[in-house]
């Protein structure tokens, strides 16, 4: 069959390097160019008269897709000028093709099928999906990079509190302690010697709490033991805190610890905030391979597909992604929260 209205040879048809379909109203194949049948992995005799939706559009929703042609044949809706899907091939398995369509009407204006042109773009999605993907690691590289600086940063300051401003204060203590040695102590020199030493001792914790260097998975420990019973104290939340592997741990570095230490700050703040949660149950392994962590609450929940991911939790992702790990949240209205995030160590 030639294409109506065309006035073009069907060699040039053939070797054209798109597909050139005709379907008609009942959705059936009424002319498909040779370079098409060859893109397809089938001769024309295969493909002419086939109900091209059911045999070739790979989709999941292919009930709609069929509803949604009909629709356009009785001029009920607009046809799609440019659209995308995905076709069978019997060559590749799959091929992602992008369509300029158009109607076919008659000289009453009584639609008679549709004309589409495909071009296969399989090559040009696999790249952009290559480029992406190296985008998000090249995100990822820039994201630890800048966290390698800020922790730089911070031992710099911690060098600067211990080595000079605590040395400065120290020997001022020193000079006082020679003063009130000598003389009776005036009630104010007391006192101001008694808050410099008080001052030397919270410097020197404060750079030690800010040093990544001096910093354990103890630490860290310790640190979130506390945040949980600030948060009992301050909501009467109960909780329950289990860990393992803390061999793994404790030789992981320092960095992921971190890191996996501020995803729990954001989830708690998230708890306290948002889950109107009574408990909350925190379990932590590792091994020599990956640390997992697991975060539920018996809050109200949400329904992850209909509430657009906030600030904390949209955090949670990128803090898991700086160390390439990945993070799984199951919930729903009335059943709590699950938040698991595992971060690879190999």
């Amino acid at each position: 069959m030639m294409l109506p209205n065309i006035q073009v040879s069907q060699t040039i048809l053939d070797k054209a390097p798109v597909i050139i379909l005709v379907i008609g109203v009942d959705g059936r194949v009424t002319y498909i160019n040779q370079w098409g049948c060859q893109l397809i992995g089938a001769a024309k005799e295969t493909v002419l008269n086939k109900d091209w939706i059911d045999e070739f559009v790979v989709s999941e929703n292919k009930d709609e897709v069929k509803s949604y042609f009909n629709q356009v044949m009785r001029q009920e809706t607009k046809i799609m000028g440019n659209f995308e899907n995905c076709i069978r091939s019997f060559n590749d398995g799959v091929l992602f093709v992008s369509w300029n369509s158009n109607l076919m009407l008659d000289e009453a204006g009584s639609v008679q099928g549709i004309i589409t042109i495909g071009e296969d773009v399989t090559d040009k999605k696999i790249l952009l999906k290559k480029l992406l993907s190296q985008e998000s690691v090249n995100r990822s590289t820039l994201n630890r990079a800048i966290e390698t600086a800020r922790a730089s940063e911070r031992d710099e300051i911690a060098s600067e509190l211990h080595d000079n401003i605590n040395q400065n204060l120290t020997t001022c203590k020193l000079l006082l302690e020679q003063e009130l040695q000598g003389h009776t102590p005036l009630p104010f020199v007391s006192k101001a010697y008694t808050i410099l030493k008080e001052s030397i001792n919270e410097i020197r914790n404060l750079s030690h709490r800010i040093s990544s260097g001096s910093l354990t998975f103890s630490d860290f420990e310790l640190s979130l033991k506390n945040s949980l019973e600030e948060i009992k104290l301050a909501t009467g939340v109960n909780y329950r805190l289990s860990i393992t592997g803390k061999d793994a741990l404790n030789n992981a570095p320092i960095a992921i610890i971190a890191n996996i230490f501020r995803i729990m700050q954001e989830q708690l703040n998230n708890i306290v905030k948002h889950a109107d949660a009574a408990s909350i149950h925190i379990a932590l392994q590792a091994d020599k391979n990956a640390i997992n962590m697991e975060i539920k609450d018996d809050g109200k929940g949400f329904n992850p597909n209909g509430v657009k991911r906030g600030l904390g939790l949209n955090n949670i992702f990128k803090r898991a992604e700086l160390n390439h790990g990945k993070v799984y949240v199951d919930t729903a209205p009335g059943q709590g929260c699950l938040i698991s995030v595992i971060i690879p160590l190999d």
